[in-house]
């Protein structure tokens, strides 16, 4: 018998009609894939800031979370506090937690982590008011250095000269009352490179390529995994279903949960598991449609 899954996804009152509509729709289309693997999985939208009061109906010991709730409505940068308010109430939820999410929100930590770990990243430097704009390595890019999903970069975020700069990062600094983050930009081939399985990791790098070297571009614990990224792109080249993908994040979850973490292992995809006899052989001779309001 499969782990009772709760979908929990968030949906701003303050989006327009048709974001909502295009969220209710990822969700909608994950659930679909995880019932089609046998899952029983409870929608759960979130359009305000009382976790509490909606997951109330369910007992933590009999549910896994599917954490896809990005924010609280009305509260910025707000993820790792959803995982935060999952933990209080003893619940076990897919991706990171709260701490993971809070050090990947702050891309200051993040590049300090990964130059301590000797892993190629894209020279860089912290701006803020008041501080001249010194900097030598054209062309950059410049962003906020606490935002995620690209927001903040557009075309004019790439800088090709002292002048060009001298603009942007005030803008960053005005616009997003938060430091600019500066950085090299690397002109080259972008992998998104995802992990999954080891442990409780499950993680997505950006990185790019030039003259040989892979630069570690940003660090995301909890990536986009709607049925058109590039994670279930990727799963899907690999032999993996979207419903397969979910399912070994449940799964994956489950290994910490107090009840089902004895019986939860990880099982490789079926596709996957034919292929890997194949070889070993040769060299052996009730849901309910969410609306949008």
């Amino acid at each position: 018998e499969k782990i009772p899954v709760v979908l929990l996804y968030n949906v701003d009152p303050q989006w327009t009609q048709a974001e909502k509509e295009e969220v209710i729709s990822l969700s909608t289309h994950l659930g679909h894939a995880l019932i089609e693997v046998g899952y029983s999985t409870i929608f759960v939208p979130i359009a305000d800031d009382d976790i509490a009061d909606h997951l109330h109906p369910f007992d933590p010991s009999e549910h896994i979370i599917f954490n896809w709730c990005e924010s609280l409505p009305g509260l910025r940068h707000s993820e790792w506090l959803v995982a935060k308010r999952l933990e209080m109430l003893g619940f076990t939820f897919t991706g990171a937690d709260s701490e993971t999410l809070a050090l990947a929100q702050d891309k200051y930590r993040v590049k300090v982590l990964l130059e301590q770990a000797g892993i190629p990243t894209p020279a860089w430097r912290i701006f803020r008011h008041g501080e001249p704009c010194e900097w030598d390595h054209f062309p950059a890019i410049v962003k906020p250095m606490n935002e995620h999903c690209s927001a903040g970069i557009t075309r004019e975020s790439v800088v090709l000269n002292q002048t060009e700069l001298e603009s942007r990062i005030p803008f960053i600094l005005d616009t997003y009352q938060q430091p600019a983050m500066v950085e090299d930009f690397i002109d080259g081939r972008e992998f998104h490179v995802s992990v999954w399985g080891n442990e409780k990791l499950t993680v997505r790098l950006d990185i790019r390529l030039r003259d040989n070297v892979f630069y570690v571009l940003d660090v995301n614990p909890n990536a986009d995994i709607s049925h058109e990224a590039s994670m279930a792109c990727a799963a899907e080249v690999a032999g993996i279903s979207y419903g397969q993908m979910g399912s070994m994040f449940v799964r994956l979850a489950a290994r910490r949960h107090p009840v089902f973490g004895k019986m939860s292992e990880p099982q490789e995809p079926a596709k996957k598991q034919s292929a890997i006899k194949r070889s070993r052989a040769k060299r052996a001779s009730s849901f309910k449609e969410p609306q949008a309001s």
